[in-house]
């Protein structure tokens, strides 16, 4: 008999959905304030994907951006009697370890937007970074501006032919460091030093640059530039 593939049809979830997939999600707490719950089913008893929609924090610097300032007053109470009554926040989006790659992520959150309750929906993700379904399902991301300490060391990688995206494997950036001569590797570690700050000096102490060390640089390195959070926004008929 011919196995029919799953439909995956939103559909309305519970507390229990939610649970069933929390673990796989890098922030196990459970979010404040759930408002809906959505899933997205096979023919397994836990769903296959679940997004959790809450109430938003009242402050939020990236959201100031993006609403040009329109939520910042004087009067705090009503500053954020004002966010709870146009904003929710998709506070989890979670796909199944086996359903995943089928861009259930999307979906789910195109769902969501359909049956926003205000007029504004956002989402602070850092995976937003390298897995960008929000702004696929019609979301706008907003960065967090960069400190020139950041935007110097960004520069200092570039030139030494290592992007931001390869920190995230180990031996892409291992490879690219064999490859460079001498006077590079030590503009890079001068570099990196200078941008760590007082970090590098617990991170690493004041020894010379060894395998671990770079190892222990870059990898606050990735933490610090790529592991920000992504703020998203959409507006109700504007989006």
């Amino acid at each position: 008999m011919l196995s029919v593939a799953p439909s995956f049809v939103p559909e309305a979830g519970t507390l229990a959905d939610y649970y069933a997939l929390a673990a796989y999600h890098y922030r196990t707490a459970r979010p404040p304030a759930i408002t809906q719950i959505w899933t997205l089913r096979d023919d397994r008893p836990d769903p296959a994907a679940v997004l959790v929609v809450a109430r938003p924090p009242l402050s939020c610097h990236l959201r100031a951006l993006a609403t040009a300032r329109r939520y910042e007053l004087a009067q705090r109470a009503l500053a954020g009697a004002l966010v709870n009554q146009d904003f929710r926040t998709i506070a989890r989006v979670i796909v199944r370890p086996d359903a995943q790659g089928r861009g259930l992520a999307t979906r789910l959150v195109r769902h969501a937007l359909r049956r926003a309750e205000t007029r504004y929906t956002e989402a602070i993700a850092v995976k937003a970074r390298t897995h960008p379904f929000f702004e696929r399902a019609g979301m706008t991301r907003f960065d967090r501006p960069p400190d020139e300490t950041c935007v110097r060391l960004t520069a200092a990688l570039e030139y030494a032919d290592l992007r931001l995206a390869d920190l995230q494997h180990p031996l892409l950036w291992q490879a690219q460091l064999a490859r460079l001569d001498t006077a590079t590797r030590v503009f890079l570690w001068a570099e990196l030093r200078r941008w760590a700050g007082p970090k590098a000096a617990r991170l690493i102490g004041h020894a010379e640059p060894g395998d671990a060390r770079w190892r222990i640089l870059l990898e606050y390195a990735r933490q610090r530039l790529m592991e920000r959070p992504v703020y998203l926004i959409w507006e109700r008929g504007g989006g």
